[in-house]
Protein backbone atom coordinates (compact mmCIF):
# COMPACT_ATOMS: atom_id res chain seq x y z
CA UNK A 1 0.00 0.00 0.00
CA UNK A 2 1.39 3.39 -1.15
CA UNK A 3 2.04 6.18 2.10
CA UNK A 4 -0.82 8.45 0.26
CA UNK A 5 -3.08 5.21 0.31
CA UNK A 6 -2.63 4.96 4.06
CA UNK A 7 -3.31 8.11 4.87
CA UNK A 8 -6.89 8.36 3.11
CA UNK A 9 -7.28 4.71 3.96
CA UNK A 10 -9.66 5.11 7.20
CA UNK A 11 -10.96 8.59 5.95
CA UNK A 12 -14.56 7.96 5.62
CA UNK A 13 -15.92 11.37 3.93
CA UNK A 14 -15.47 13.62 1.38
CA UNK A 15 -15.11 16.80 3.65
CA UNK A 16 -12.39 14.49 5.57
CA UNK A 17 -10.26 13.54 2.40
CA UNK A 18 -10.49 16.98 1.31
CA UNK A 19 -8.75 17.76 4.58
CA UNK A 20 -5.83 15.50 4.45
CA UNK A 21 -5.47 16.21 1.20
CA UNK A 22 -5.07 19.74 1.95
CA UNK A 23 -2.20 19.17 4.77
CA UNK A 24 -0.64 17.43 2.00
CA UNK A 25 -0.70 19.97 -0.63
CA UNK A 26 0.89 22.14 2.40
CA UNK A 27 3.53 19.78 3.12
CA UNK A 28 4.85 19.58 -0.17
CA UNK A 29 5.46 23.56 -0.05
CA UNK A 30 9.59 23.82 -0.86
CA UNK A 31 11.99 25.72 -2.73
CA UNK A 32 11.19 23.50 -5.94
CA UNK A 33 6.96 24.56 -6.04
CA UNK A 34 6.83 24.90 -9.96
CA UNK A 35 4.17 26.86 -11.76
CA UNK A 36 3.41 23.32 -12.64
CA UNK A 37 2.65 22.57 -9.14
CA UNK A 38 0.87 25.77 -8.73
CA UNK A 39 -1.36 25.48 -11.35
CA UNK A 40 -2.30 22.17 -9.94
CA UNK A 41 -3.00 22.97 -6.70
CA UNK A 42 -5.71 25.62 -8.13
CA UNK A 43 -7.39 23.11 -9.81
CA UNK A 44 -7.65 21.27 -6.55
CA UNK A 45 -8.68 24.16 -5.03
CA UNK A 46 -11.56 24.33 -7.80
CA UNK A 47 -12.32 21.38 -8.31
CA UNK A 48 -15.11 21.51 -4.94
CA UNK A 49 -16.20 23.51 -2.21
CA UNK A 50 -14.93 20.91 0.45
CA UNK A 51 -11.33 21.64 -1.45
CA UNK A 52 -11.65 25.43 -1.18
CA UNK A 53 -12.88 25.52 2.42
CA UNK A 54 -10.24 22.79 4.06
CA UNK A 55 -7.31 24.95 1.78
CA UNK A 56 -8.24 27.99 3.46
CA UNK A 57 -8.83 26.35 6.67
CA UNK A 58 -5.49 24.37 6.57
CA UNK A 59 -3.96 27.86 6.50
CA UNK A 60 -5.74 29.41 9.34
CA UNK A 61 -4.34 26.49 11.45
CA UNK A 62 -1.07 26.59 10.16
CA UNK A 63 -0.82 30.61 10.78
CA UNK A 64 -0.74 31.01 7.14
CA UNK A 65 -2.72 34.66 7.57
CA UNK A 66 -0.30 35.34 10.76
CA UNK A 67 -0.48 39.03 9.59
CA UNK A 68 -4.35 38.85 8.38
CA UNK A 69 -6.80 39.59 10.74
CA UNK A 70 -9.43 37.18 11.48
CA UNK A 71 -12.57 39.76 9.49
CA UNK A 72 -10.28 39.67 6.74
CA UNK A 73 -9.01 36.01 6.76
CA UNK A 74 -13.00 35.04 6.69
CA UNK A 75 -13.33 37.33 3.41
CA UNK A 76 -10.81 35.73 1.56
CA UNK A 77 -11.80 31.87 2.33
CA UNK A 78 -15.95 33.45 1.07
CA UNK A 79 -13.78 34.32 -2.42
CA UNK A 80 -11.68 31.26 -2.49
CA UNK A 81 -15.47 29.16 -1.75
CA UNK A 82 -17.03 31.18 -4.80
CA UNK A 83 -14.70 30.09 -7.15
CA UNK A 84 -15.89 26.72 -6.45
CA UNK A 85 -19.41 24.82 -7.49
CA UNK A 86 -22.28 25.97 -4.54
CA UNK A 87 -22.02 23.42 -1.17
CA UNK A 88 -24.22 20.63 -0.88
CA UNK A 89 -24.16 20.87 2.72
CA UNK A 90 -22.53 22.41 5.52
CA UNK A 91 -19.23 21.20 7.07
CA UNK A 92 -17.53 21.95 10.43
CA UNK A 93 -14.55 23.97 10.38
CA UNK A 94 -11.40 21.87 10.27
CA UNK A 95 -10.19 21.16 13.86
CA UNK A 96 -6.84 21.14 15.73
CA UNK A 97 -7.68 17.70 16.16
CA UNK A 98 -7.18 16.62 12.51
CA UNK A 99 -3.88 18.31 11.90
CA UNK A 100 -2.02 18.59 15.83
CA UNK A 101 -3.92 16.21 18.01
CA UNK A 102 -3.86 12.93 15.88
CA UNK A 103 -6.10 11.56 12.93
CA UNK A 104 -4.46 13.27 10.22
CA UNK A 105 -1.67 15.00 12.06
CA UNK A 106 0.02 11.55 12.95
CA UNK A 107 -0.62 10.03 9.64
CA UNK A 108 0.27 12.32 7.69
CA UNK A 109 3.64 12.24 9.57
CA UNK A 110 3.54 8.87 9.60
CA UNK A 111 4.27 9.26 5.91
CA UNK A 112 7.18 11.53 6.00
CA UNK A 113 5.42 14.31 4.45
CA UNK A 114 3.74 16.15 7.11
CA UNK A 115 6.64 17.88 8.45
CA UNK A 116 7.63 21.20 6.67
CA UNK A 117 11.32 21.50 8.05
CA UNK A 118 13.21 24.44 7.04
CA UNK A 119 11.37 27.07 4.96
CA UNK A 120 11.81 27.75 1.44
CA UNK A 121 15.06 29.55 0.88
CA UNK A 122 15.02 33.25 -0.66
CA UNK A 123 15.71 33.56 -4.56
CA UNK A 124 17.24 37.05 -5.63
CA UNK A 125 16.00 38.53 -9.16
CA UNK A 126 18.11 41.56 -10.46
CA UNK A 127 19.30 43.97 -13.10
CA UNK A 128 22.20 45.77 -13.88
CA UNK A 129 22.64 49.27 -14.37
CA UNK A 130 20.64 50.60 -17.74
CA UNK A 131 19.08 47.22 -17.85
CA UNK A 132 14.97 46.01 -17.67
CA UNK A 133 14.32 42.58 -17.25
CA UNK A 134 11.03 40.73 -17.13
CA UNK A 135 10.52 37.73 -15.02
CA UNK A 136 8.06 34.85 -14.08
CA UNK A 137 7.93 33.64 -11.24
CA UNK A 138 6.52 30.56 -10.04
CA UNK A 139 3.16 31.11 -8.82
CA UNK A 140 2.40 32.99 -12.47
CA UNK A 141 2.87 36.20 -11.20
CA UNK A 142 5.08 38.56 -13.56
CA UNK A 143 7.67 40.95 -11.97
CA UNK A 144 9.65 43.69 -14.02
CA UNK A 145 12.68 44.99 -12.88
CA UNK A 146 13.73 48.43 -13.54
CA UNK A 147 17.36 49.23 -14.02
CA UNK A 148 20.07 48.50 -11.16
CA UNK A 149 16.97 46.88 -8.97
CA UNK A 150 16.70 43.80 -7.05
CA UNK A 151 13.92 41.78 -5.67
CA UNK A 152 13.90 38.89 -3.17
CA UNK A 153 11.07 36.03 -3.49
CA UNK A 154 10.54 33.69 -1.35
CA UNK A 155 7.02 31.14 -2.52
CA UNK A 156 5.79 28.49 -0.25
CA UNK A 157 2.48 26.62 -0.87
CA UNK A 158 1.51 28.80 2.49
CA UNK A 159 2.50 31.95 1.51
CA UNK A 160 4.54 34.34 -0.90
CA UNK A 161 7.24 36.77 0.41
CA UNK A 162 9.17 39.86 -1.36
CA UNK A 163 11.71 42.34 -0.48
CA UNK A 164 12.49 45.19 -2.39
CA UNK A 165 16.08 45.68 -1.73
CA UNK A 166 16.43 48.57 -4.30
CA UNK A 167 15.63 50.53 -7.67
CA UNK A 168 12.33 50.01 -8.84
CA UNK A 169 9.45 46.95 -9.97
CA UNK A 170 6.11 46.16 -11.00
CA UNK A 171 3.95 43.93 -9.93
CA UNK A 172 1.56 41.55 -11.54
CA UNK A 173 0.19 39.39 -9.27
CA UNK A 174 -1.68 36.16 -9.89
CA UNK A 175 -4.91 35.64 -8.46
CA UNK A 176 -4.92 33.56 -5.12
CA UNK A 177 -6.78 34.55 -2.44
CA UNK A 178 -5.36 31.72 -0.17
CA UNK A 179 -2.02 33.48 -0.30
CA UNK A 180 -1.59 37.18 0.13
CA UNK A 181 1.48 38.35 -1.80
CA UNK A 182 3.52 40.62 0.54
CA UNK A 183 6.19 42.97 -0.62
CA UNK A 184 8.35 44.23 2.21
CA UNK A 185 9.66 48.01 1.66
CA UNK A 186 11.46 50.09 4.33
CA UNK A 187 9.35 49.51 7.86
CA UNK A 188 5.80 48.08 5.42
CA UNK A 189 4.62 45.55 3.61
CA UNK A 190 2.88 45.28 0.32
CA UNK A 191 -0.06 43.20 0.64
CA UNK A 192 -2.49 42.09 -2.56
CA UNK A 193 -4.09 39.10 -3.76
CA UNK A 194 -4.10 39.36 -7.13
CA UNK A 195 -3.56 42.91 -8.65
CA UNK A 196 -0.80 45.46 -9.97
CA UNK A 197 1.48 47.75 -8.64
CA UNK A 198 4.40 49.37 -8.93
CA UNK A 199 7.16 50.53 -6.35
CA UNK A 200 9.83 53.14 -6.68
CA UNK A 201 12.29 53.04 -3.98
CA UNK A 202 15.36 55.24 -3.12
CA UNK A 203 17.84 56.39 -0.18
CA UNK A 204 15.23 58.78 0.61
CA UNK A 205 11.85 57.59 0.23
CA UNK A 206 9.66 54.44 -1.62
CA UNK A 207 6.34 55.50 -3.78
CA UNK A 208 3.58 52.83 -3.84
CA UNK A 209 1.35 52.85 -7.10
CA UNK A 210 -1.71 51.09 -7.42
CA UNK A 211 -2.76 50.07 -11.17
CA UNK A 212 -5.14 47.99 -10.71
CA UNK A 213 -7.19 45.99 -7.96
CA UNK A 214 -6.60 46.86 -3.85
CA UNK A 215 -3.55 46.84 -2.23
CA UNK A 216 -3.34 47.51 1.57
CA UNK A 217 -0.40 49.34 3.18
CA UNK A 218 0.59 47.56 6.66
CA UNK A 219 3.45 48.38 9.55
CA UNK A 220 6.02 45.86 9.26
CA UNK A 221 6.32 44.92 12.63
CA UNK A 222 2.52 45.09 13.34
CA UNK A 223 0.73 43.95 10.04
CA UNK A 224 -1.31 46.71 11.51
CA UNK A 225 -3.30 48.72 8.17
CA UNK A 226 -2.30 51.84 7.50
CA UNK A 227 -4.12 52.95 3.95
CA UNK A 228 -6.50 50.74 1.04
CA UNK A 229 -5.77 52.09 -1.81
CA UNK A 230 -7.79 52.46 -4.78
CA UNK A 231 -6.30 52.51 -8.91
CA UNK A 232 -4.61 55.53 -9.01
CA UNK A 233 -3.22 56.07 -5.87
CA UNK A 234 -0.20 55.79 -4.03
CA UNK A 235 1.27 55.87 -0.70
CA UNK A 236 4.39 57.26 0.12
CA UNK A 237 6.77 55.94 2.19
CA UNK A 238 9.87 57.53 4.29
CA UNK A 239 11.47 55.76 7.35
CA UNK A 240 8.76 54.38 9.96
CA UNK A 241 6.14 57.28 8.30
CA UNK A 242 3.90 57.32 5.11
CA UNK A 243 1.17 59.17 3.35
CA UNK A 244 -1.68 58.57 1.14
CA UNK A 245 -1.30 60.06 -2.51
CA UNK A 246 -5.00 60.35 -3.75
CA UNK A 247 -3.80 61.41 -7.47
CA UNK A 248 -0.59 59.07 -7.91
CA UNK A 249 1.16 59.98 -11.66
CA UNK A 250 0.13 56.54 -13.18
CA UNK A 251 1.96 57.85 -16.44
CA UNK A 252 5.14 58.48 -14.13
CA UNK A 253 4.85 54.65 -12.48
CA UNK A 254 4.46 52.38 -16.17
CA UNK A 255 6.77 54.90 -18.81
CA UNK A 256 9.54 53.15 -17.50
CA UNK A 257 8.57 50.01 -18.34
CA UNK A 258 8.45 51.57 -22.29
CA UNK A 259 12.35 52.89 -21.35
CA UNK A 260 11.36 56.25 -21.02
CA UNK A 261 11.14 58.40 -18.15
CA UNK A 262 8.62 60.79 -17.12
CA UNK A 263 8.89 64.11 -14.79
CA UNK A 264 5.95 66.27 -13.70
CA UNK A 265 6.97 69.43 -12.33
CA UNK A 266 9.95 67.16 -9.83
CA UNK A 267 13.09 68.75 -8.64
CA UNK A 268 15.99 68.83 -10.86
CA UNK A 269 17.84 67.15 -8.02
CA UNK A 270 15.68 64.30 -7.98
CA UNK A 271 15.46 64.15 -11.80
CA UNK A 272 19.27 64.40 -12.26
CA UNK A 273 19.02 61.03 -9.74
CA UNK A 274 16.55 59.07 -11.61
CA UNK A 275 18.05 59.82 -14.93
CA UNK A 276 21.60 58.49 -14.03
CA UNK A 277 19.86 55.43 -12.29
CA UNK A 278 20.11 54.12 -16.24
CA UNK A 279 23.50 55.49 -16.94
CA UNK A 280 25.84 55.23 -13.86
CA UNK A 281 28.86 56.06 -15.67
CA UNK A 282 27.89 58.94 -16.69
CA UNK A 283 26.29 60.81 -13.15
CA UNK A 284 24.64 63.86 -13.40
CA UNK A 285 24.49 66.05 -10.28
CA UNK A 286 23.48 69.47 -9.32
CA UNK A 287 25.06 72.07 -7.58
CA UNK A 288 23.22 73.31 -4.58
CA UNK A 289 21.68 76.71 -6.05
CA UNK A 290 20.12 75.17 -8.78
CA UNK A 291 18.76 71.17 -6.81
CA UNK A 292 14.78 73.44 -6.51
CA UNK A 293 14.67 74.34 -10.47
CA UNK A 294 11.54 72.12 -11.64
CA UNK A 295 11.99 69.99 -14.69
CA UNK A 296 8.65 68.37 -16.50
CA UNK A 297 9.00 66.15 -19.85
CA UNK A 298 9.04 62.50 -21.07
CA UNK A 299 13.13 61.62 -21.92
CA UNK A 300 14.40 58.32 -23.14
CA UNK A 301 15.94 56.29 -20.16
CA UNK A 302 19.32 55.69 -20.93
CA UNK A 303 20.34 58.71 -22.65
CA UNK A 304 21.84 61.38 -20.14
CA UNK A 305 22.92 63.74 -22.87
CA UNK A 306 19.82 64.11 -24.32
CA UNK A 307 18.43 64.94 -20.49
CA UNK A 308 21.12 67.33 -20.09
CA UNK A 309 21.26 69.01 -23.37
CA UNK A 310 16.62 69.71 -22.94
CA UNK A 311 17.01 71.07 -19.45
CA UNK A 312 19.96 73.50 -20.51
CA UNK A 313 17.54 74.40 -23.14
CA UNK A 314 14.52 75.52 -20.92
CA UNK A 315 15.89 75.98 -17.42
CA UNK A 316 18.62 78.85 -16.31
CA UNK A 317 21.76 76.09 -16.22
CA UNK A 318 24.80 75.09 -17.95
CA UNK A 319 26.69 72.16 -17.73
CA UNK A 320 29.95 71.23 -16.80
CA UNK A 321 31.87 68.34 -17.02
CA UNK A 322 33.98 67.48 -14.00
CA UNK A 323 37.37 65.13 -13.55
CA UNK A 324 35.46 62.08 -12.47
CA UNK A 325 33.77 61.84 -15.90
CA UNK A 326 30.13 63.65 -14.13
CA UNK A 327 28.25 66.06 -15.48
CA UNK A 328 27.15 69.27 -12.80
CA UNK A 329 24.22 71.15 -13.72
CA UNK A 330 24.50 74.65 -11.84
CA UNK A 331 22.65 77.66 -12.72
CA UNK A 332 23.93 79.69 -15.73
CA UNK A 333 26.30 82.35 -14.86
CA UNK A 334 27.43 81.13 -11.47
CA UNK A 335 30.85 80.87 -10.72
CA UNK A 336 32.69 77.42 -10.68
CA UNK A 337 33.39 76.31 -7.23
Amino acid sequence: MSPLHSVFHDIATAEDAAEAAAALWLARSDDRWTPADEAALQAWIATSPENAEAWADVGEVMGLFDRVEALELDALRREALRAAEPAQKPRPALTRRLLVGGGIAAGVAAAGVFALGPQASWRAYRTEPGERRRFELADGSRLTLDSDAEVRVRFTGRRRDLVLSRGQARFDVAKDPARPFAVAVDEHLVVATGTAFNIERDAAQSMVTLLEGQVEIRARRTGQVAARLRPGQGYLLAGGDGRLISRADVTQAQAWTEGQIVFQDERLETAARRVSRYAPSRPIRVSPDARDLRVSGVFPAGDPDAFIEAVSLYLPVAARRLPDGSVELGLRGAAAP
